[in-house]
């Protein structure tokens, strides 16, 4: 199969998945939005990976994208898991927002500072820095 050029990825109208490189593709939609994805094996299982929607993400960066994951999954890392680690806000962050949130809903002003005090007291010092998807009872 052969692979597609940067000046073929501005022209391509048709749907449907073109190679681009190892493991790298183009995906053309019926509405012509395209947008790049990596088809990978991690431990044993095939993912695909988002790399980003066309323009905003050319020929160029996709193949960079891709050669990073390839290069962390050969250093037995999980560029999956690593993805949805940085989407995923802390423990503290969620808890600053939804103070925020809640500010105008609570009694008193006092009552205010003295919930966000005993979070830093009590949970941030163990918590605060843990990603939300990761903290469970134990």
């Amino acid at each position: 199969m052969k692979s597609i050029t940067a000046i073929q990825v501005k022209t391509i109208t048709k749907p449907g998945k073109y190679r681009a490189d190892n493991g790298l593709y183009l995906i053309v939609k019926p509405s012509g939005r395209r947008s790049w994805i990596q088809r990978i094996t991690i431990q044993g299982k095939r993912h695909e990976i988002g790399l980003g929607a066309y323009p905003e993400v050319s020929l160029a960066i996709a193949r960079k994208k891709a050669f990073e994951n390839r290069t962390a999954i050969e250093d037995r890392r999980n560029p999956l898991a690593e993805k949805r680690t940085a989407k995923t806000p802390t423990f503290r962050e969620v808890a600053v927002t939804r103070h925020t949130q809640l500010a105008d809903t609570w009694r008193s002003d006092q009552h205010t500072v003295r919930w966000m005090r005993s979070l830093k007291k009590h949970a941030m010092p163990k918590l605060g820095d843990f990603p939300v998807d990761q903290i469970t009872k134990q």
